[in-house]
């Protein structure tokens, strides 16, 4: 794709001033967040998700907050933008990334949304060299459920695009989650089960995401066991020196 189309499609991602307004609130939120704690960023997929309620659990198994700095509508380029100032100002021990799905819209490359990932992933690993970073595979669709949201998105091509992402997260030393198939049903799309319209999850298929992704962040995030004590001896019981032998 040449520059100038590129430059094209990248105007049309421009904020408005709802996401505007919601850059501005995390960067406030972040002057009062705890630094080393959990930080989910993308689109309205995540926005949407209610990781307060779903991630007690998770918040019990690793002490840490989840902070959530969805904004819906957001592209890979403008999340990348936004990275510094949204996720790594509070230095966070995991990030979770969802991005990609509005790219498709746009109608940007894969090659561009890749390349877009691969570079936030490496502002997060410069300046946070101790979080660890999952990215999340894009969820399939259901044109049946709501056809105009789905709009010209289709699984052939999230499946190519999610084949791509696995490549780069998994050679940059990042942990891939692939939830894709598991949100499906019988006809290979995304399920009335998990979705109420092809597209956003359900309340339903938000507790299924957490309950995937939960165990893999607990295992990263939470603190290590307390070391076990070693036993007595003899002679610390009963507080004479050891004999020499």
């Amino acid at each position: 794709m040449n520059e100038n189309k590129l430059a094209k499609l990248e105007a049309a991602t421009v904020y408005g001033e709802r996401s505007k307004r919601r850059v501005k609130d995390f960067n406030h939120l972040n002057t009062l967040a705890k630094k080393g704690q959990i930080v989910f960023i993308g689109d309205s997929i995540i926005e949407f998700w209610p990781t307060g309620e779903l991630f007690a659990g998770l918040k019990e198994k690793t002490g840490l907050e989840v902070y959530n700095r969805g904004i819906d509508g957001d592209t890979s380029n403008r999340m990348l933008e936004r990275i510094e100032a949204n996720v790594c100002s509070v230095a966070p021990k995991a990030l979770y990334i969802l991005i990609g799905t509005n790219d498709f819209i746009v109608k940007f490359p894969t090659e561009y949304t890749i390349e877009n990932i691969k570079k936030t992933i490496e502002a997060v690993k410069l300046h946070c060299p101790d979080c660890t970073v999952f990215i999340q595979s894009l969820l399939p669709v259901n044109k049946e459920l709501d056809k105009a949201m789905v709009s010209s998105r289709k699984n052939k091509k999230i499946i190519a695009f999610n084949d791509e992402l696995r490549r780069l997260v998994l050679n940059l030393g990042c942990i891939y989650v692939d939830v894709f198939e598991q949100m499906l049903d019988e006809t290979d799309n995304f399920s009335a089960e998990y979705s109420y319209d092809g597209l956003h999850p359900s309340v339903t298929g938000y507790i299924r995401l957490s309950e995937i992704i939960t165990p893999l962040i607990a295992a990263k995030a939470a603190p290590p066991a307390p070391a076990a004590e070693a036993p007595l001896t003899i002679s610390e019981i009963s507080g004479d020196p050891p004999a020499e032998g």
